[in-house]
């Protein structure tokens, strides 16, 4: 819906976790100090670094299972 009415191709999303996101913003936290390895964190973290790159994106999976190396290296 979003990549028609806006007519540009999506290249990233975040998911929704109001309350992660919520108690950062109530600590004046950054999100990867209060939910370092939660999916919203990695998907804004990935955001940024599609915006301060020249290396395009993936947007992310549907479902919030790491991937095998994610899980090889402990990094979910």
């Amino acid at each position: 819906e979003i990549e028609r009415v806006c007519q540009l191709p999506l290249t990233a999303t975040v998911r929704n976790d109001y309350l992660r996101t919520r108690k950062a913003m109530d600590e004046g936290a950054l999100l990867s100090d209060v939910a370092r390895n939660a999916p919203v964190t990695r998907d804004v973290e990935t955001m940024a670094t599609s915006i301060f790159s020249d290396r395009p994106v993936q947007p992310n999976r549907s479902d919030d299972k790491p991937g095998f190396f994610a899980r090889l290296f402990g990094r979910y």
